[in-house]
């Protein structure tokens, strides 16, 4: 196991090719859900509507590569989220990597969209914002959010 300060982490994508992570991945997705949790318990107490958006780790974006520990983590999370969301009143959650295109010309923008610390660059940025945008119109709209003229 990782530390971070005081916190006892997982680490994730630390076996050998083939070898199950299991353990770390179910407790990796368990801190998650509980995080997620205490924010959905403490915006019903304040009366708000929480919406999570999942943004596409580089694996998750493109085909063909190997299953590996953290995509079985990603793919868990996104399940368990989206599993929340239909359960929890006032909860909402996208799951981006369900409208992500395919075919030739998506695949021709793999190592385009990203820098090389993983971190989207501007075009992928404006991707992932394209990609999100209608999602969160649509959540925002459905809360009664307006937009307000300018002064």
């Amino acid at each position: 196991m990782g530390k971070s300060g005081d916190i006892e982490r997982p680490e994730i994508g630390s076996t050998t090719e083939g070898e199950e992570d299991v353990p770390s991945v179910d407790a990796a997705i368990a801190v998650t859900i509980a995080h997620v949790n205490r924010l959905i318990d403490i915006a019903r107490k304040a009366r708000l509507p929480v919406m999570a958006v999942w943004v596409p780790a580089a694996g998750e974006m493109f085909g063909g590569e190997r299953t590996t520990p953290e995509k079985r983590l990603f793919r868990q999370a996104r399940r368990e989220l989206s599993s929340l969301a239909k359960s929890t009143p006032g909860f909402f959650f996208v799951d981006t990597t369900e409208l992500i295109s395919s075919g030739r010309a998506w695949e021709k923008r793999k190592g385009t969209l990203r820098l090389s610390d993983g971190h989207f660059n501007r075009e992928g940025a404006q991707w992932y914002g394209d990609l999100a945008r209608p999602s969160v119109l649509g959540f925002l709209r459905g809360v009664g959010w307006t937009r307000r003229k300018k002064n």
